[in-house]
């Protein structure tokens, strides 16, 4: 979900991320770095899943693996070839 509409749908259900970062005692900071996505917290997203009424996976979905990087891939293939 989109961290824009994470955070339209707190506000709609009357909480701040300030506010939600004082009843998880955790800081506001920390807060906005797991809605972006920056940081993982089940705890957190599985409040902040239940404050807008949906599952925490609809919010936060598992990231997808995507693999080696272009210069990964490139690593790779320079290290098999010189073995």
């Amino acid at each position: 979900m989109h961290p824009e509409l994470i955070k339209a749908e707190l506000k709609v259900a009357g909480w701040t991320q300030a506010e939600l970062a004082r009843e998880l005692d955790v800081s506001p900071s920390f807060v906005s770095s797991v809605i972006h996505g920056r940081s993982r917290s089940a705890r957190v997203q599985r409040t902040i899943a239940g404050l807008i009424g949906r599952r925490q996976a609809q919010v936060f979905p598992e990231p997808k693996d995507a693999g080696p990087s272009p210069e990964e891939r490139a690593e790779m293939v320079r290290v098999a070839s010189a073995a």
